[in-house]
């Protein structure tokens, strides 16, 4: 071991010989009048000063060495390194380990997305075989695996971390993490084999499209510009083609030059709409198939775009189709299961109509993009009621309830018809599921009402909670927990036979089973399905959940619930039985439906429903209960319990309405030959439609090294826009939404970046907020679109060289071209440090106070000299006195003799005393009268000698003294000043 100095940064040294002349320059004049000596020993004080401060500055330290080496190698296992180029990196890292000491350390760490120790540092690490990482390889994390593999080395080696990658990072800052690797004392060195070059060390050809750049909007017919970016490591040929919607409108073919390439066109649509262009590439040469296709779009703007998701055995009503026409708005039918899932695919549309369609049917990702769309683009959505709308389609709790203007619930729940519900249990394969089915029962009992009655029977034909009224919760709850051994049958006739004749015996206004088991009773399916279609004919209904059922079981249950009027359910797990229960409860025991004939009653008017002459309206034959939200608008509500027929409101950046009748020839049927019904949607759905007005910014995104890079220049008809509030939202691909604030680089200039590191489109919706003059006015917003093609590990194909090579020289590493050198390129590795900065600067503040002390005292070497003669002197002293001291105590011997003889000198010189005279003393003493304690006691003589008197003094002397010697000093100053 070794602990020689180091320094951080030797070259502040060339420093010290201007600060050394500055400071003898200033001390001329700052010390002037100083005795010659005193002003010497203050410079000399003043520099040690500045020479401390220097090499504190210096980052001086003391360092610890060890002929010890730990190697960690990083892997990188992303999708950007190709096969044969880990092929090669995995041969460098088996060289290198075949060519380590017996006592250096090794270890691996794999990374792509994440890193993962593959290998933890040992002497037994001496071959790798292949690497199966368990790590995703979308993305490139080095910064990770640089602060993983810092934070795995031991204490007692040197540090070197050897990087086999191609540098292009797209999660984290590999940059970032220098510092830290310098504090360690990690050493980087990068794998040289260059994973960019081919088997033969040529250059790899490869070509990929970056991307195609589109505006965001465009007014239709007016020409704009589409730019497709195509790079290329080699000069090479290639084919290109684009299209638009699927028709190709070009293909041509390139002569790339190696590096980036543009082909730029105008281009122009004559439809309105949502337009998709898609670029696709045929290179001669290539090596990454993934990255050779892009795509762009871009939103004419012309006519009003509606999506209507209905039913496939709905149409839109003619006489709406004629007010739609005759309003120049597009609209588009779609059955409910090919609703659109995302922000992106419903970019096209300004508004959005569910007519009579469940909540099942439209999926939770196509509600949730809905609602989004709504409130962070500005889109538009309606509701419109029927059988399987509203409460009665499931939609209590979903985005689009949290979008509309009305709950699906009543606040009046006695409104809500009675039910009787009876479940029949079977055991299951599973034991332990049956827990599961009991807490869902005692679910479906919370969601009950008094006036509702509920029965459980096992298939043993016991009803094990007899039918009854939902009264005392607790109580019923209490009962299923006791529920065991329900048995397994090989028929489900004769229980849901019982089940129904109980349940048709209460004559509730809904009567209910609800079956639960495997579907494994096999015995004559074709009766049972008889059983439960006649169970149907008798008015009750029968649903069915599935759990722990095979193919065959699940296909049974569900033809079961399609004869007997109700629904099916598969519980792909246990803890999924409560939903699905509580959720077959709600849908029968509360679909919030009146069905008879009503007059539509106009509240007040509003720019919707005030031009309509409601008193020539005709009457509506049904429609769903709901309940108006605080805020929301309701011009017109049904009569007898005033339930909203119409209302509306604004949902973030865009507005919804809700229409709780149909608009088909079922409840609204007296409506279609009415002159008011064409009129009143035309006024509902242009009312609910995305604004297209102009923001007052101009907006645009692109994508550029893992990052969407936004700018947004605000202008006015004064010039700039300063100090603006921008805001962005994101949705990514996955539907996550981010925020994001803009901050200002320029005049009227702002910009803000955000992560892309998700294949597919985002979109972003830039929002500028009311400015401090007008703070009541609407806040205007943009929206735009941005497209990752493909995954940013296939974006750049040659090695980021300058990460590399930073990396290197920052922590005094190299790009090592022989394997066998890894292990011995230097004898001493660096394993610990000490910064003695603090030591330093700790000294110099303490000289500064001495240099303030010679100034003020006008101390002089020849004090300080005779001071510390004198100092020595008295220490040698008292060193002296204490050896003495300790001698004494370690021979006390001769010290006791000397005692011990006075004490027998004493006793030879006293007569010897006889025993009477003795006893007469002591009796004579004892008959003495007593007296004072002075008498009885004469006092001791001090045995301390007193102070000899002290001589008169002569107070003239002393002031003649004191006069001559002021005499003296003013005599010697004026021989001074002459």
């Amino acid at each position: 071991m070794q602990f020689p100095f180091a320094f951080d940064r030797p070259l502040v040294f060339l420093l010290l010989p201007l600060l050394l002349a500055g400071v003898w320059w200033t001390a001329r004049r700052s010390l002037a009048g100083l005795h010659p000596a005193t002003e010497r020993l203050a410079l000399a004080v003043r520099m040690a000063v500045v020479v401390l401060v220097l090499i504190a500055l210096s980052g001086v330290h003391l360092v610890k060495r060890s002929d010890k080496l730990t190697t960690l190698f990083l892997v990188d296992v992303s999708r950007s390194i190709r096969p044969d180029q880990r092929a090669r990196g995995l041969d460098f890292v088996r060289k290198a380990l075949a060519s380590k000491h017996r006592a250096d350390e090794a270890g691996v760490v794999v990374f792509g997305r994440t890193p993962n120790v593959e290998a933890r540092p040992s002497d037994n690490v001496d071959q790798i075989d292949n690497i199966h990482p368990s790590v995703a390889g979308d993305a490139t994390d080095l910064q990770g695996a640089l602060r993983v593999a810092s934070s795995t080395f031991p204490n007692d080696s040197g540090r070197k971390i050897v990087i086999v990658s191609d540098g292009n990072e797209n999660v984290g800052d590999a940059a970032s993490e220098i510092e830290s690797l310098k504090r360690d004392g990690v050493r980087v060195d990068i794998a040289a084999p260059p994973l960019a070059l081919g088997q033969n060390g040529e250059t790899a050809a490869e070509a990929l499209v970056e991307g195609v750049n589109t505006p965001a909007r465009v007014r239709k017919s007016a020409p704009f510009p589409v730019r497709i970016v195509v790079s290329s490591t080699v000069a090479q040929s290639a084919n290109i083609s684009l299209q638009r919607d699927g028709q190709q409108i070009l293909r041509t073919r390139l002569h790339l030059r190696a590096g980036k390439n543009a082909l730029s066109f105008q281009e122009k649509v004559e439809q309105p709409g949502f337009h998709r262009y898609d670029a696709q590439l045929e290179p001669s040469a290539d090596t990454v198939a993934e990255n050779n296709h892009a795509y762009g779009f871009v939103t004419v703007q012309g006519r009003p775009h509606i999506l209507y998701i209905a039913a496939p055995d709905r149409h839109i009503a003619p006489t709406l189709q004629q007010a739609m026409a005759a309003q120049n708005i597009q609209m588009d039918t779609v059955t409910p299961t090919a609703a659109p899932t995302t922000v992106a695919a419903l970019a096209p549309y300004d508004a959005v109509v569910l007519s009579d369609v469940s909540a099942d049917e439209v999926g939770s990702p196509a509600m949730t993009a809905m609602e989004e769309s709504v409130r962070d683009f500005g889109m538009g959505l309606g509701m419109i009621g029927g059988t399987t709308s509203y409460g009665a389609g499931n939609y209590q709790g979903t985005p689009i309830e949290a979008a509309l203007p009305v709950r699906m619930d009543v606040k009046d729940r006695k409104r809500i018809p009675p039910a009787a519900i009876a479940l029949v249990i079977e055991d299951l394969e599973e034991e332990t599921t049956i827990n599961w089915s009991i807490e869902a029962a005692k679910g479906v009992v919370d969601a009950m009402e008094p006036q509702d009655q509920l029965g459980v029977i096992d298939c043993n034909n016991i009803w094990r909670i007899p039918m009854q009224h939902v009264i005392d919760r607790t109580a019923i709850k209490n009962q299923m927990s006791d529920l065991t051994g329900m048995n397994d049958p090989p028929n489900y006739d004769l229980y849901l036979q019982s089940a129904a004749g109980v349940v048709k015996s209460t004559g509730a206004p809904i009567q209910h089973i609800i079956f639960f088991g495997d579907g494994d009773a096999t015995q004559d399916t074709a009766a049972t399905a008889r059983v439960v279609q006649n169970i149907h004919k008798m008015g009750v209904t029968v649903s069915t959940i599935a759990s722990g059922a095979d193919p065959g079981g699940i296909q049974f249950l569900k033809d079961l619930a399609t004869v007997g009027g109700g629904k099916a359910y598969v519980a792909e797990q246990a803890s999924d039985l409560p939903g699905l229960l509580l959720k077959d409860q709600q849908t029968v025991s509360k679909q919030l439906i009146v069905e008879k004939s009503f007059l539509a009653r106009e509240d007040f008017t509003d720019d919707i429903t005030g031009s309509l002459n409601w008193a020539s309206a005709p009457p509506l034959l049904g429609y769903n209960i709901s309940t108006a939200k605080p805020g929301a608008v309701v011009p017109l509500t049904a009569p007898e319990h005033s339930d909203p027929l119409f209302a509306h409101w604004r949902y973030g950046l865009g507005r919804t309405f809700a229409f709780t009748s149909d608009d088909q020839a079922h409840w609204a049927a007296p409506w279609l030959p009415w002159a008011g019904y064409p009129q009143f949607w035309a006024h509902a759905l242009r009312w609910s439609l995305r604004s297209n007005t102009d923001a007052d910014f101009a907006s645009n995104v692109e994508n550029a090294n893992g990052k969407g890079h936004l700018t947004v220049d605000a202008l006015s008809s004064g010039g700039f826009v300063n100090n603006a509030k921008l805001t962005a939202r994101v949705v990514a691909p996955d539907q996550s939404i981010h925020d994001i604030d803009l901050a200002q680089t320029g005049p009227g200039h702002y910009e803000s970046t955000f992560d892309t590191d998700q294949t597919g489109a985002y979109m972003v919706n830039v929002q500028r907020a009311p400015n401090a003059a007008a703070p009541n006015a609407p806040s205007s917003s943009q929206s735009l679109g941005l497209v990752v093609p493909y995954s940013p590990e296939y974006r750049t194909v040659t090695p980021n060289l300058p990460l590399l090579t930073r990396l290197t020289d920052a922590t005094g590493g190299r790009f090592q071209t022989d394997p066998t050198r890894i292990f011995r390129d230097a004898p001493l590795w660096e394993v610990g440090r000490l910064d003695l900065a603090p030591i330093l600067l700790t000294l110099a503040a303490l000289l500064f106070l001495f240099d303030v002390a010679i100034r003020r005292l006008g101390i002089r070497p020849a004090q300080i000299r005779d001071a510390a003669v004198q100092g020595v002197e008295a220490a040698e002293a008292k060193a002296e006195a204490v050896k003495k001291e300790h001698a004494k105590r370690r021979d006390p011997a001769p010290q006791m003799a000397r005692l011990l003889n006075r004490k027998a000198e004493s006793r030879a010189a006293t007569p010897p005393e006889s025993p009477g005279a003795a006893t007469d003393r002591l009796l004579n003493r004892r008959a003495a009268p007593t007296r004072d304690t002075d008498e009885s006691f004469p006092r001791v003589a001090s045995l301390r000698t007193p102070p000899p008197p002290k001589p008169p003094t002569d107070p003239k002397a002393g002031e003649g003294g004191y006069t001559d010697r002021l005499l003296d000093a003013k005599r010697r100053a004026r021989e001074k000043d002459e």
